[in-house]
């Protein structure tokens, strides 16, 4: 719209100055009123409409020298026409270069947009001042908020409050220090959700300078499997060392709970154990507690009965011969520990089978403020454990066994 009518305007008004022109004096500048049609093509797409008008004033400066009447001496109207001509050119030349640089700066705008789509990974641009400048799809997808939600809003918005005031330290000192520079490579931190979540992130963060201002690009990384990798990956290392360390089922139960429990986020960590020869009488065999737990609450968890084999997790993970793990809130349990459970904060409850000579001969069971996620590898991990656990039980038993056997035969050589 805007360029139909500066095309409308422009040759109208040309038009009217060298009416105007005529009907002047020689000598007057009249010619400088050319300058203003002139920026009128910077509202005109074609590239050589500044060229195509500086032409043309030039000739009607020209005319408008031969055509008035009356008026200064020869030589100051050549003067006078001449610099015009000339100051109209270098106004051509600067509204050439200006249009070069703007067009120059949509392009390096459209490709940078056309990155930002196109990466995998988050991307945010923000002020000095922490205000966003673009949020990539990407962006979009990890955190939930949209493009038009967040630019123009402060980045503090995927900052968890505790660490607010840790964040304006670093822009602060960032825009102390006023250079152009990678403030961070692969740095863990902590980012906020749309809805609430905490998530972690890998960020990596570089500042440069444009116009006079400080810039800041961020490329955050969702590092929630990578995190989980490397905590299976501990949990594993851990387990391994207490089972090979470990001298007995005792001195392993509570290191093995710890390690499994704490690489999956629990509060509260239980072993149930089949008797031997006793048919289906179950007793707990190990336990572990974070220090902010109530010391008592584990010995109440712990209480064997007929509750945590038939309707808790424990005794579908038994009926189920080993094939699940199982998962809940507490509040969905019927279980007469789910009282104590609550009053401590604990809302879920999880477990996996210990197995060993094909069957299931323990319940490893965790109590929590959140159950872990519930996808295939944690799943696929803790029957991993529970097997590995079942192994050494099942040696230590088969130890305890030949021992005896050795002192039956040591007994009857006598």
């Amino acid at each position: 719209m805007v360029a139909r009518l500066a095309a409308f305007v422009l040759p109208s008004l040309s038009l009217g100055i060298f009416l105007v022109d005529l009907a002047t004096p020689l000598g007057r500048a009249v010619w400088a009123a050319y300058l203003l049609p002139l920026l009128l093509t910077l509202r005109l797409p074609q590239r050589w409409a500044p060229l195509l008008a500086g032409a043309g004033f030039s000739v009607l400066i020209l005319l408008g020298a031969l055509a008035a009447r009356g008026g200064a001496s020869q030589e100051v109207v050549v003067f006078n026409r001449l610099m015009g001509v000339a100051v109209l050119w270098v106004a051509v030349l600067l509204i050439l270069l200006y249009r070069r640089t703007a067009e120059a700066h949509r392009s390096s705008e459209g490709r940078l947009q056309g990155v930002l789509a196109a990466a995998p990974d988050p991307i945010v641009v923000t002020e000095q001042d922490g205000t966003i400048l673009a949020w990539n799809r990407s962006a979009e997808q990890t955190f939930g908020w949209r493009e038009d939600e967040l630019v123009g809003q402060s980045v503090e918005r995927i900052v968890p409050e505790p660490f607010r005031e840790v964040h304006r330290r670093g822009m602060a000192r960032g825009l102390a220090a006023g250079e152009t520079r990678v403030i961070r490579r692969d740095g863990w931190l902590t980012a906020l959700r749309r809805d609430g979540r905490e998530v972690p992130i890998l960020c990596s963060l570089s500042a440069w300078t444009a116009g006079g201002r400080m810039l800041y690009c961020g490329v955050l990384r969702d590092a929630t499997d990578l995190q989980r990798q490397q905590r299976t990956l501990a949990t594993d290392l851990a387990v391994a060392h207490v089972l090979s360390e470990s001298g007995s089922l005792t001195q392993a139960a509570g290191s093995f709970l710890k390690a499994v429990g704490e690489g999956l986020g629990a509060d509260l960590g239980l072993l149930w154990l089949a008797g031997e020869g006793e048919g289906d009488r179950w007793r707990c065999a190990g336990r572990w507690a974070r220090p902010t737990l109530d010391g008592t609450l584990a010995d109440a968890l712990a209480v064997p009965g007929r509750g945590p084999f038939v309707e808790g997790p424990p005794g579908r993970v038994r009926r189920a011969g080993g094939l699940q793990w199982a998962t809940t809130l507490l509040a969905d349990v019927m279980d007469p520990r789910t009282d104590a459970a609550l009053r401590s904060g604990l809302r879920a409850v999880w477990g996996f089978p210990v197995q060993a000579g094909g069957g299931t001969i323990g319940v490893v069971e965790f109590f929590g403020r959140e159950a872990p996620p519930p996808d295939g590898a944690w799943r696929q991990r803790g029957l991993v454990w529970g097997a590995q656990l079942g192994q050494f039980i099942e040696r230590q038993r088969a130890e305890r066994a030949l021992s005896r056997t050795c002192a039956q035969l040591v007994e009857a050589q006598r």
